[in-house]
């Protein structure tokens, strides 16, 4: 698999579970439950997160991949 269909799944990944999150996030403000800010709190601590992870996952496979791609 080239770097950039890696880059792209990953970033597909991260798009799906971020609004995977909004959506939960969303529908659990609407139950108004008690634990509503908890529940929110844990959606930005995810949103930030979430992408720092990714990209150290396309980061680490551009160290490991590298040469490959240089070489094709």
């Amino acid at each position: 698999m080239k770097g950039s269909n890696v880059r792209r799944v990953i970033a597909i990944i991260a798009i799906v579970l971020l609004l995977a999150i909004y959506i939960v996030l969303f529908i659990l403000a609407l139950a108004d439950s008690s634990e509503s800010m908890r529940y929110f709190m844990t959606a930005v601590f995810a949103s930030i997160v979430i992408p720092i992870i990714l990209a150290w996952f396309m980061w680490m496979y551009r160290i490991k991949h590298g040469d490959d791609e240089e070489k094709q």
